[in-house]
């Protein structure tokens, strides 16, 4: 008899989890964070970046291991195995994803640093709107924890100022296509040169 249950958020955010096991197993879990990092540092894989992280999550959360060392020409199977893992997350189709290429930069301590956009249009607004929250709050904060919002604020830029500096010059051309390519669409390409400077 048919189910009339239906379908709801929960069932759309359902992830098969042997599914990825099963296409994470081979590789050694170093030569997966650095994938993942490359992956979505990488302009050419901003469309697929909810099922990305959600791959990086479970890396993360899963006993570490040896194994074959996960490459770029690897990055296709494991997509395909996420994207059936987690049907009910979609691609960013709606708009183009921001241009890493343009350079967006935030100064902290006088040093300019690079900021990955992700899926925000405006991301230097939200790093004024966090800076202004942390000095609302830092005070109390540091004094119960220890660190304050603007520390891991700063860490986090620094982090992703070191990455963007990496990767960025192992950055391919942009893919250029027409809007109706469905390959445009879903595209998450990755060169092997992108990965080796994720190594370094």
């Amino acid at each position: 008899m048919p189910s009339n249950t239906p379908v709801t958020t929960a069932t759309h955010r359902r992830v098969d989890w042997k599914v990825l096991d099963r296409a994470l197993a081979p590789y050694s879990t170093d030569s997966l964070l650095v994938l993942l990092q490359a992956t979505l540092t990488s302009p050419d894989c901003q469309r697929l970046e909810d099922h990305l992280l959600l791959m990086l999550t479970r890396v993360l959360r899963t006993p570490s291991r040896t194994g074959a060392t996960a490459g770029a020409d690897d990055l296709p199977g494991l997509v395909e195995a996420i994207t059936r893992a987690a049907p009910g997350r979609a691609a960013l189709t709606g708009r183009d994803p921001s241009d890493l290429r343009a350079g967006v930069a935030s100064t902290v301590a006088g040093e300019r640093l690079l900021v990955h956009p992700g899926q925000l249009a405006h991301p230097l607004l939200l790093l004024r709107s966090l800076q202004l929250t942390a000095l609302a709050v830092d005070e109390p904060l540091c004094e119960a924890v220890g660190f304050g919002i603007s520390d891991v604020l700063d860490l986090a830029l620094r982090i992703t100022d070191r990455a963007l500096s990496a990767l960025t010059p192992a950055w391919p051309e942009p893919y250029v296509s027409t809007d109706d390519d469905p390959e445009y669409q879903v595209a998450c390409r990755l060169t092997p040169a992108e990965v080796d400077a994720a190594t370094a």
